[in-house]
């Protein structure tokens, strides 16, 4: 979905909340940028797996070949419950090939999260499980927008002056929630 749709926002509370850390045994968030190698992903995968659970990373990680960063990762994966978030993934960029046999499906319920703003890469996951997040309901802005800019009044809401110029921003909004937080 378009940028600002509240993708990171819905999946980083769930990433957080207290029943997927009961739920998984071994968590890790990748903020992915838009220049990466399938060896900086495992690597940075490693890193926030082992330290969400405070274990010791096994030698050198930023010295080892990718074909050693793949042995760490699917060993220490290796039957367990995971949930690995790949934040704002821009394109597929062969990461997909080499770090798919690592992420096997160990049937323990494990789960790979990729938030994007392309619908190629999103589609890489079974189509059914593709969640496209729509704009906001006109209502749904408004609430969000008062909530925002109107916290310290009372019922946080939009006072009478104000109303004509508060809608007329929202209608730029065009119902993306990130857009009234700025």
């Amino acid at each position: 979905g378009m940028g600002g749709g509240g993708k990171t926002t819905l999946v980083n509370d769930v990433y957080r909340s207290q029943e997927a850390r009961r739920h998984f045994d071994r968590r890790a968030w990748v903020r992915v940028s838009q220049k990466y190698t399938a060896e900086d992903l495992m690597r940075r995968l490693i890193k926030d797996l082992y330290n969400e659970n405070r274990d010791i990373l096994p030698g050198n990680i930023d010295a080892m070949p990718c074909d050693s960063l793949a042995e760490v990762l699917h060993g220490y994966l290796q039957q367990k419950r995971y949930l690995i978030v790949l934040d704002d993934m821009w394109h597929i960029n062969g990461w997909f090939d080499e770090l798919s046999p690592v992420l096997v499906d160990n049937k323990c319920g494990s789960r790979i999260v990729i938030t994007t703003r392309n619908h190629d890469v999103a589609y890489l996951a079974v189509e059914s499980r593709v969640l496209e997040l729509q704009p906001l309901q006109e209502g749904d802005s408004w609430i969000l927008f008062c909530n925002k800019a109107f916290w310290k009044y009372k019922d946080r809401s939009c006072p009478s002056d104000l109303e004509y110029w508060a809608r007329k921003i929202l209608q730029r909004c065009h119902g993306l929630p990130l857009t009234p937080n700025l």
